[in-house]
């Protein structure tokens, strides 16, 4: 009988390093999004994700290339799309990431398919922005922001491009339309921790 439970604990650990590796692998975090840090280039893509399609543009035909951006498919679906921080160069490393997939999500629970209370309970609101359909929300703790559709406002918000809109004005059922992440530079991490 001492045999059965340690190979049920065995098979109990294995589990959960695996989910916590699971996990970290759709962790939303500073400088994080799953796999791709503010370090990650271009050409180590493709690394990270082996068992997901990577599409880049051709570089090489400006006629075939589809933009600059690349996109990242898990099982047939856009997971994320990536935008290099110098196009055209594998090398580069990331600049701004849009979170497609809901299975990436903060230690909170924020995903692209939350709504904007789960913003306003966890986390602090560094700016809003007003645009002509959409309001940008920037949150303060890393580099994710949000857009969300005018139409997810009262009525007398919709029209108004140049009222500053404060967070109590942003009901909490409004849904995302966009999540994205904007990496701080390699660099630019560096001077703050020095």
């Amino acid at each position: 009988m001492t045999h059965f439970k340690f190979i049920t604990a065995s098979f109990l650990v294995i589990f959960l390093i695996l989910s916590c590796n699971s996990d970290q692998a759709y962790l939303i975090a500073e400088n994080k999004v799953g796999k791709i840090t503010n370090s990650t280039k271009i050409n180590e893509l493709e690394l990270l994700f082996p068992k997901d399609s990577i599409v880049k543009p051709n570089y090489k035909n400006r006629f075939e290339a589809n933009g600059n951006d690349v996109y990242i498919y898990e099982n047939g679906d856009l997971s994320l799309k990536i935008q290099p921080r110098i196009y055209g160069d594998s090398t580069s490393t990331i600049r701004e990431i849009q979170i497609i997939n809901p299975k990436y999500k903060t230690a909170n629970g924020l995903n692209v398919n939350s709504d904007f209370k789960t913003i306003y309970e966890n986390y602090s609101i560094k700016t809003i922005q007003n645009s002509f359909k959409n309001i940008i929300v920037d949150i303060k703790e890393f580099g994710l922001y949000v857009i969300i559709d005018k139409a997810e406002l009262p009525s007398n918000l919709r029209y108004d491009r140049t009222s500053t809109i404060t967070e109590t004005q942003i009901p909490n059922q409004a849904k995302f339309k966009y999540v994205w992440f904007a990496f701080d530079a390699p660099q630019e991490v560096a001077d703050q921790k020095e």
